[in-house]
């Protein structure tokens, strides 16, 4: 955090045309950090921006042993307080925190004569947008993660030292201090004007950034001024939602847009960073206080800081959160149904209005109101909320295989280990952290997983996983596959045992024992050691039965069945009789039914579907992963996700892309 408040003197120096001598004095590093500012959204929540970045240390401080050490001194060490001023505007209801704590000296830099640039000043490095979210590698690549719809998870391939994340689109600032942008574009708020810039902040539907002249530049949605600076030198710009602020030269608040009940009357105080949520807005003052000022009720408490000193603040969505001096995060404002430690494990919440405290120490923290995502002291980005999405999973380990049903999802890594997301996780459970899977299926709305043990562990909906697993037989399984309703496992002697919602029995192969099953809707299929197939359940009584051939590889779906045959060569039985599907070469390795057409992995891993036309035609993959090689697929509905062979987990729905999860 320390490193952040050096990064808010860069940039003074920058606006002023100036530069900080040689050797900083010990009093500018003890100024508490910068919290990058960004959008919130009207109904589905938005974030600020947060740094990360490694940053030049004085030799006189007691230094951080890595790029994101908190140092534990910041606010110890002995020296003479700045005289805050903290007059308080009649138009707005402003909250300060307790006063009293130990104040934190702020010195101005003295003029050198010499101009920074943006590829010399570190900048944050983590950005939370409405359903994504992207962050800064050590070489200065955007990696990005989320819902991707428009495109906003989708960055260049440019090296940038600053970005940020709006609602629906991103905009970073390159090495060079251009200034790129993706995503959303219907109010321009992706279509930033020519220039040379040093930090940016996306909104809700606008964007402003830092001129390389220190002036605020802003474009995009300006229905209620928000896109309209004024004059004056800005060392920093958050975006909200239908405001913006930004912090001037000698560190006062200045906001523009929507000034309902005063909305952008900030308070006349120093302040060394600041956070425009979408209703409220906070900051943390030269001494380390933090101040909130809103035009709503405050109804939450998301406007009342708790007492002590920060280091940094950011807002959401009737919620805010900060990073105290000890490096750990306290939050404060609604949403107190249900919390989570940095762990993802719930934590009993307090009296809703009152601060919670998540252990750190912490380097930065960043809040939509929904989601929450903070990098820890040795370097480690995080990511948690209430209902975990698909924004909260940090990209990692390499995806091996996905399954998803409904909005539910689950991707399996080579570790083994799964990471879920969607809506039967909010009341929930989630997977077992100790556990580690070698496959891992659905059944309703539960998520259920065969460890390298030859235990099944079910989560996810609790009414479901618990039915599950008090029902699961005891044995060792090989191999489970679910389906809408019911769970079917392999044991190692080969028997079929099913359980779940509608039936609890157990399957013979005609010959041998079974080495492969495939879960449908209404019936399940698997193969014999001799590759032979056998079907059962409802919809297999009035099925073709399958053919006399020998399979490699089984697929159950409605109201068909497919199977792959020694050669890669796809044959397929039930509705709309039995045949090889068409207008598709092989040879294939995994063949998914679907109504009665057919949708295939070949052996390159290429995904197609045929007849290429109603619902089979927004299956296809869009057409930057046209050509892609996959691992795996998976389909539920007009869902598809597979995992690409670099080990990203990818997702798309008629053509379009919906999800991206990159590996490391």
């Amino acid at each position: 955090m320390l490193n952040r408040a050096w990064w808010i003197i860069a940039m003074v120096c920058l606006s002023l045309t100036l530069a900080c001598g040689q050797s900083a004095p010990a009093s500018q590093e003890q100024s508490a950090p910068l919290a990058e500012g960004s959008p919130e959204q009207a109904r589905e929540p938005s974030g600020q921006d947060m740094g990360t970045a490694p940053q030049p240390t004085p030799a006189d401080m007691s230094a951080p042993t890595g790029p994101n050490q908190v140092p534990q001194n910041i606010l110890s060490q002995e020296s003479e307080a700045a005289e805050p001023t903290l007059a308080r505007p009649s138009t707005a209801e402003v909250v300060p925190a307790a006063t009293g704590q130990a104040a934190v000296t702020v010195e101005e830099p003295a003029p050198t004569g010499t101009q920074a640039s943006a590829s010399e000043i570190p900048a944050p490095t983590l950005t939370l947008g409405g359903q994504h979210a992207c962050e800064l590698d050590p070489s200065g690549r955007a990696l990005c993660w989320g819902y991707n719809w428009h495109g906003q998870a989708a960055g260049p391939d440019e090296l940038f030292v600053d970005i940020s994340a709006g609602d629906r689109h991103t905009c970073g600032v390159t090495t060079d201090n251009r200034m790129f942008c993706w995503g959303f574009d219907e109010q321009g708020q992706a279509s930033p004007p020519e220039g040379s810039f040093t930090s940016v902040s996306a909104g809700h539907s606008h964007t402003c950034a830092v001129s390389a002249e220190a002036k605020a530049v802003c474009w995009g949605n300006n229905e209620m001024g928000q896109a309209a600076p004024p004059d004056g030198d800005f060392t920093y710009v958050t975006a909200g939602e239908e405001h913006t602020c930004g912090l001037t030269t000698a560190g006062e608040a200045v906001c523009w847009g929507w000034d309902n009940f005063g909305a952008g009357t900030p308070p006349d105080a120093r302040f060394m960073s600041i956070s425009a949520g979408p209703e409220h807005t906070c900051g943390v003052t030269s001494d380390a206080e933090v101040l909130c000022w809103t035009w709503g009720e405050n109804k939450h408490g998301e406007a009342t800081p708790p007492e002590g000193s920060f280091l940094s603040v950011s807002t959401g969505w009737s919620t805010s959160c900060a990073v105290n001096s000890d490096g750990n995060a306290v939050c404060w404002g609604s949403g107190y149904t249900k919390k989570f430690d940095l762990s993802g494990n719930i934590i009993t919440p307090p009296k809703a209005g009152s601060p919670w405290l998540a252990a750190g120490p912490l380097a930065s923290l960043e809040t939509t109101g929904a989601s929450y995502c903070a990098v820890t002291a040795g370097g480690e980005t995080l990511c948690w909320a209430d209902t975990p999405s698909v924004q909260t999973l940090v990209p990692g380990a390499a995806f091996e295989t996905v399954k998803i049903q409904r909005s539910d999802g689950c991707g399996l890594t080579e570790s083994g280990k799964a990471r879920c997301w969607g809506p039967s996780l909010q009341y929930g459970t989630a997977p077992p952290d100790d556990a580690v899977f070698a496959s891992i299926t659905f059944a309703r709305r539960a998520m259920c997983g065969l460890t390298t043990q030859g235990q099944v562990l079910c989560w996810g909906s609790r009414e479901d996983s618990e039915r599950l697993t008090e029902n699961t037989p005891r044995a060792v399984f090989t191999a489970v596959d679910g389906s809408s309703e019911d769970i079917c496992g392999l044991t190692a002697g080969g028997q079929a045992i099913c359980w779940g919602q509608r039936s609890k029995e157990t399957i013979e192969a005609d010959k041998g024992s079974f080495s492969a099953l495939s879960v449908g809707h209404d019936h399940s299929c698997a193969l014999d050691t001799e590759g032979r197939a056998t079907c059962w359940g409802r919809a297999a009584d009035y099925m073709e039965p399958p053919p006399d051939a020998s399979f490699d590889a089984i697929s159950a779906g409605l109201t068909r069945t497919c199977g792959i045959k020694a050669g890669g060569a796809a044959l397929c039985w039930g509705a709309g009789g039995t045949g090889s599907p068409g207008a598709m070469d092989g040879p294939f390795a995994k063949a998914f039914p679907v109504g009665r057409g057919l949708c295939t992995l070949d052996t390159e891993g290429r995904f197609r579907c045929s007849p290429q036309e109603g619902p089979l035609n927004a299956l296809e993959p869009p057409g930057d992963l046209r050509d892609a090689a996959f691992t795996d697929i998976h389909i539920s509905g007009q869902n598809v996700c597979g995992i690409r062979a670099e080990g990203d987990l990818v997702c798309w729905s008629e053509q379009q892309n919906t999800i991206v999860v990159p590996a490391r």
